[in-house]
């Protein structure tokens, strides 16, 4: 297999994650709904109202997720030329330098995918504590940053190692030199 074959598959694989990721998520979608039936006639309008918001609520994740999937499988090809830019990436030879340049973007790959359902879930999060009360917005405005830049470090290291994984490589290689007569 070629680089570019290698790095394709694993987005592939990638893509198929992110869709039992999906999957994993439809009780959260269905609870609300199981609920309002299970309580009865009791409040119908308020209990179908708080069912319908927190399934939209829970939908955002398991969409991105779905979207994420079938992007990646679909622009697998296109991700790999991005992944690997090689002039020589036809040459079935693969040394281990290579292999880490591979490996290191699709785990700033993976580390971008894993957080696309939080973003969704942030976003949701903000827009309801916009609509809550002041001493409501106060007591989860802690929580809310931290969510913040909990993500935003996330995207960083998954954008650095997607987009920078050969300087990675080398840096690594530079440091097991260190102290190596030349």
């Amino acid at each position: 297999m070629t680089k570019r074959e290698i790095a394709a598959l694993i987005c592939k694989v990638l893509g198929i994650y992110a869709l039992i990721n999906a999957v994993n998520s439809l009780p959260l979608i269905l609870m609300p709904f199981i609920i309002s039936v299970a309580n009865g006639s009791e409040g119908t309008s308020r209990m179908e109202g708080v069912a319908r918001w927190a399934s939209v609520v829970n939908a955002v994740p398991l969409l991105l997720n779905v979207v994420a999937g079938v992007l990646l499988w679909s622009c697998a090809n296109g991700l790999a030329r991005r992944m690997v830019q090689d002039e020589n990436v036809e040459t079935p030879i693969v040394i281990g330098s290579e292999i880490q340049i591979v490996a290191f973007s699709t785990l700033g790959l993976f580390t971008l995918l894993q957080a696309l359902p939080r973003i969704g879930q942030l976003v949701i999060n903000l827009y309801t504590l916009s609509r809550q009360d002041a001493m409501m917005r106060q007591n989860f405005q802690g929580i809310t940053a931290s969510e913040v830049v909990t993500l935003v470090i996330q995207l960083a290291l998954g954008s650095w190692l997607l987009l920078g994984s050969s300087g990675l490589v080398r840096l690594l290689q530079s440091f097991r030199s260190v102290g190596l007569d030349k």
